[in-house]
């Protein structure tokens, strides 16, 4: 596997932990010190982001896993 690989795989799953980070860090850290309606909303939005972590590391897993099959492709 190729170095580029590798490090470009890296940088998927820094900015994906860093991206669930905040969403778990809005949803469990940040909304229980509001009101209702903002709570809901704060909530909501640091749940997205945390999916949306998890979205980009699969997709950074899967760039990496296609890009290893083209390389083994004669």
């Amino acid at each position: 596997m190729k170095i580029d690989s590798l490090r470009a795989a890296r940088h998927y799953w820094i900015a994906g932990f860093a991206i669930a980070l905040i969403g778990v860090l809005l949803a469990r850290v940040a909304a229980p010190h509001f009101e209702a309606r903002p709570r809901t909303i704060i909530n909501v939005a640091g749940r997205l982001l945390g999916i949306a972590g998890l979205f980009v590391i699969v997709f950074g897993v899967n760039r990496r896993i296609s890009a290893a099959h083209e390389d083994d492709q004669p």
